[in-house]
């Protein structure tokens, strides 16, 4: 008999709310040190909107921009 398993975890914010100032500090300090690079793409101007939701919509690459 051959059984197959599959187990997910996870865990809620909600539920860690409590370490979130020390994670934001640890997260901002890799951020503006470089280490960590948050990738980001930006389009200007409302009239930009349609673009933008399509380009969300096909998967489109993410550009790098600083995130300090």
């Amino acid at each position: 008999m051959i059984i197959q398993r599959l187990r997910l975890e996870g865990f809620l914010v909600t539920d860690q709310l409590e370490r979130a100032p020390a994670v934001e500090t640890e997260l901002r300090e890799l951020m503006t040190s470089g280490r960590l690079q948050v990738p980001v793409t930006a389009f200007d101007g409302i009239e930009q909107a349609p673009a933008a939701l399509m380009s969300l919509l096909r998967g489109a690459k993410l550009a790098n921009r600083s995130c300090a």
